[in-house]
């Protein structure tokens, strides 16, 4: 397989977005299928917090790819707006943690070089309820506003003739002699290929089933949202407490989230995450009452039963790669895993065609 050789991914939510975007320019010929509209499902849905949250509560590789991203983010969103003229409203406002326990962040912060301080909520936030409160604040985390993120890429594809296919539901990944040769639509049709990129989020296992391969314990877990209408500048920081947490947009909207719920497929938003999240954001800020509330939904992250999210090779079958998982953090950790895998597969189709030349 060399690099003139046609990739499918299957997802065109963020991680495959991303992943086509790193493969088109590490020139692959390159194709998305998404079941539904691109850019959407957990995508559309996600607040676009840069950093897993709090941190010290997730295992290092992940932290350690989410400050990759943090790295790749800059470059990628310039290039973006540049070509297609969409503002991501990528910024680095800050995380403000408030109500952990001090154990935890203080052993997950002694010798690393990241910035931080201490302080109280009133130091930083002076809207925020409870302003004696404890709170400990890493300046340099990010947001990026998802929606516009996953049409940005969508449009930088489609000027690089990447071809992305809405409405195809792909019922299986065909394998012969243990690689990975093409899929099947649920219609029937069949489209060949050199190599598959799984990037189907929560629905991944349900693929992997009925392809008759190895599932991983990908599960969907719904996540609730509530965006409210405010004057800009009330908050400055994203602020994430145990009970949730609230994130600032430019235009002086604040998105609360978010619950999670282990809900099946289904995504529907209710009364109970309605509540919950409307009393948290309220006892944070007090301003934010019902009143201000514009909107409420929720999407399906892929939960995942391990530490590690899926990003690499099918362990049983060639030409198949596998990208999701990653829960929580799966726009965070999109660019450095996208830069990952691309990695891995120029590496397998260099040693296929050292294998064939041989």
């Amino acid at each position: 397989m060399d690099k003139q050789a046609s990739i499918l991914i299957v997802g065109a939510g963020i991680a495959g977005l991303t992943t086509a975007v790193w493969l088109h320019q590490a020139g692959y010929r390159v194709r998305l299928l998404d079941a539904g509209q691109a850019g959407q499902e957990s995508t559309w849905a996600g607040g676009g917090i840069v950093s897993a949250v709090p941190p010290w509560a997730y295992p290092e590789n992940i932290n350690q790819r989410i400050a990759r991203s943090r790295e790749l983010y800059p470059d990628l969103i310039e290039r973006l707006q540049t070509a297609t003229g969409i503002d991501c409203e990528y910024q680095q406002c800050g995380l403000l943690l408030s109500g952990w326990p001090e154990i935890e962040a203080r052993q997950w912060l002694a010798g690393r070089t990241i910035p931080f301080e201490y302080g109280q909520r009133a130091d930083f936030e002076p809207a925020l309820n409870q302003p004696d409160d404890p709170v400990i604040v890493l300046p340099e985390v990010s947001q990026v506003r998802s929606p516009r993120l996953g049409r940005a890429l969508i449009a930088w594809l489609k000027q690089h003739s990447v071809i992305i296919s809405e409405n195809h539901p792909v019922e299986r990944i065909l394998v012969r002699q243990k690689r990975a040769i093409g899929i099947r639509l649920s219609d029937g049709r069949e489209i060949s290929t050199d190599g598959i990129v799984i990037a189907c989020g929560a629905w991944t296992d349900r693929l992997l089933q009925r392809s008759g391969l190895n599932r991983f314990g990908i599960r969907p877990i719904r996540g609730q949202m509530l965006l409210y209408r405010t004057q800009p500048g009330l908050i400055r920081h994203i602020i994430n407490t145990p009970a949730g947490y609230l994130i600032p947009r430019t235009d002086g909207r604040i998105l609360a989230g978010s619950t999670v719920e282990p809900a099946g497929f289904d995504r529907r938003p209710n009364r109970n995450g309605f509540d919950q999240l409307s009393q948290m954001a309220h006892q944070l800020l007090p301003e934010l009452t019902s009143d201000r509330i514009e909107l409420h939904w929720s999407g399906l992250r892929p939960g995942i039963d391990r530490d590690e999210p899926l990003c690499g090779a099918h362990p049983g079958v060639h030409a198949l790669w596998l990208q999701s998982g990653g829960f929580r953090n799966g726009l965070g950790m999109a660019p450095a895993n996208a830069e990952y895998l691309s990695r891995e597969i120029v590496k397998f189709s260099t040693e296929t065609v050292q294998t064939v030349n041989s």
